[in-house]
């Protein structure tokens, strides 16, 4: 059932960065095929896709394809999404007016709150959202996926009192390939994963849910890191600033891209230790470790400790 015309009815007046226009989604149906022209191998279900409550899909972030495939392998679902507001104003952004959007200041403090709210607003009235708890690309070849902030799941445990809520991971990795022409790596081919959803009560604790989430998202990409790596007899290579968007995030290198988000995370006014446990926190930095190692890297040699994902979740797949 799509209900995404009433939910906007009713909210419209409350968000000012609510847009929907479902004229928008014959020219999504168009274009999409001409930004996606690489691959796109079947998806991996480990979970299906349940079909008896509202649904939060959530998704890894590192490219500016990621919505389009979001819109590939959920084409059969209607949802609203969050996005940064810098394509608002471009062509590209209207592929986002079809779904309806909020669009997210992502360094103001208080449009952040405001997204939080409008996230529980529309569960709470039985719409789904798809969106990337990450909130920012993370372009860091040595990083599986950046923190998460808890605010997006305290939002959904909040709304699950009115709602029956299912979160629904997806896992996007892709493969690429260097374009000797165009001096430049290309996406050859992208792999999805849909993990096992997760029903959400209020009795959650929702620093807990966000750290399985993010359990969850470095198993899966850590997976597909150690399958790249079994395949290939080279050294692995994840580029990461080779992306095109709006305003050409290709011209800035790595480490300038972790100042700029680092920059941002700094406006959040959180205080990391505490939205994520210390355990996890020491379960990244040696995720990271085992990164180094496997792209033949060594920055930390003092660090010598491995650690395992979970390897029943790899089994799986």
């Amino acid at each position: 059932m799509d209900n995404r015309k009433e939910i906007y009815d009713k909210l419209k007046g409350k968000y000012q960065n609510l847009e929907f226009d479902s004229r928008y989604e014959g020219l999504l149906k168009l274009v999409s095929p001409f930004y996606t022209r690489f691959k796109k191998n079947p998806t991996n279900f480990i979970g299906n896709i349940p079909e008896d409550g509202v649904l939060l899909f959530i998704s890894n972030h590192s490219n500016v394809y990621d919505s389009l495939v979001c819109n590939y392998v959920f084409k059969d679902y209607k949802y609203f999404v969050l996005a940064g507001n810098e394509p608002r104003n471009k062509f590209s952004g209207k592929s986002f007016l079809a779904h309806g959007v909020y669009w997210l200041d992502r360094a103001d403090y208080f449009d952040r709150k405001n997204a939080c709210n409008f996230i529980y607003d529309t569960l709470k009235l039985g719409g789904n959202i798809a969106l990337s708890p990450e909130g920012i690309w993370c372009l860091n070849p040595y990083k599986l996926s950046l923190r998460m902030g808890r605010g997006t799941f305290e939002s959904c445990i909040k709304a699950s009192s009115y709602q029956k809520i299912y979160i629904v991971p997806l896992i996007i990795n892709y493969n690429y390939v260097y374009d000797c022409i165009f001096k430049k790596y290309r996406v050859k081919s992208v792999d999805t994963t849909i993990c096992n959803s997760i029903l959400v009560n209020d009795k959650m604790d929702s620093i807990t849910l966000t750290n399985q989430i993010q359990d969850l998202f470095w198993t899966i990409k850590w997976y597909y890191v150690e399958k790249e790596a079994m395949e290939s007899k080279k050294s692995i290579l994840i580029p990461g600033s080779s992306n095109e968007y709006v305003f050409k995030r290709e011209e800035q290198s790595i480490f300038e891209w972790e100042r700029f988000t680092d920059s941002l995370r700094s406006q959040y006014k959180l205080d990391w230790k505490k939205e994520k446990t210390y355990e996890i926190l020491s379960r990244e930095e040696k995720l990271q470790i085992e990164m180094e190692k496997i792209l033949d890297v060594n920055i930390y040699p003092s660090y010598t400790e491995p650690i395992s994902p979970n390897k029943k979740l790899c089994k799986k797949l």
